[in-house]
């Protein structure tokens, strides 16, 4: 879908004042570390900046994180 930039200008601005208040503790599930950072790094920020907890799930055994790597193999990591 192709918005107009009008759409886009009317849309609401995010309550980031009542962020905290509106979302309250949240769980940020990312398939490895530092996709929570992409994905989410505004929202994170923001809510700590609030006193909120934040809880982040990384679902991943960090085995291909070394590609070809003989320090760290996938079976040591």
């Amino acid at each position: 879908m192709r918005y107009q930039l009008k759409e886009l200008l009317d849309a609401p601005l995010l309550n980031t004042e009542g962020l905290s208040r509106d979302l309250g503790s949240i769980l940020v599930i990312a398939p490895h570390p530092d996709d929570e950072s992409l994905a989410c790094g505004g929202l994170i920020a923001l809510l700590k900046a609030q006193k909120q907890e934040v809880y982040i799930l990384y679902m991943t055994n960090g085995e291909a994180s070394h590609p070809n790597s003989e320090t760290y193999p996938p079976a040591k990591l």
